[in-house]
């Protein structure tokens, strides 16, 4: 029952992403910013795209604003996976989507050893977030090694 009141209020106007797309449009769009040995683990076969001003949303009520950074025990990884959880949280309790939303973790050199948020919008964009401060811009840095979701 839950899953055809699911089914029924999730929208059919985005069409979800392939895995093989995500991964697609990370080599595409990072170029030569994602190193050839970078690891990429996409854990589902789709994924929802997910709008800037839907995971401004979420950030803005997940309380991160009000998080204390302290070295060594709450910092950037800790940032990002608080952020992933957030946006999956949000989704698995507003059934406003079937797939997983197409958000995740990046480690890389952003522009120094970093790690924050990725997500793909639905017009295809790969984006990053730093969950610290909410900011969404354009990926930059080199030397990407891992993203996850």
């Amino acid at each position: 029952m839950i899953a055809c009141i699911k089914n029924f209020f999730v929208s059919q106007k985005t069409e979800p992403l392939s895995h093989t797309l995500v991964k697609r449009e990370f080599r595409m769009q990072l170029g030569e910013r994602i190193k050839d040995t970078a690891i990429i683990i996409l854990s589902d076969p789709y994924y929802t795209p997910i709008s800037e001003n839907l995971v401004k949303e979420i950030y803005d009520r997940s309380g991160m604003k009000d998080k204390n950074y302290i070295p060594h025990l709450y910092d950037c990884e800790n940032y990002s996976m608080a952020m992933l959880v957030s946006v999956l949280e949000y989704g698995r309790k507003s059934y406003s989507t079937k797939y997983q939303y197409a958000f995740g973790i990046v480690y890389g050199d952003i522009p120094t050893p970093h790690a924050i948020n990725w997500f793909i919008t639905p017009e295809e964009k790969v984006m990053f977030m730093e969950p610290q401060s909410g900011e969404i811009f354009h990926p930059k840095g080199n030397n990407i090694v891992f993203l996850y979701t």
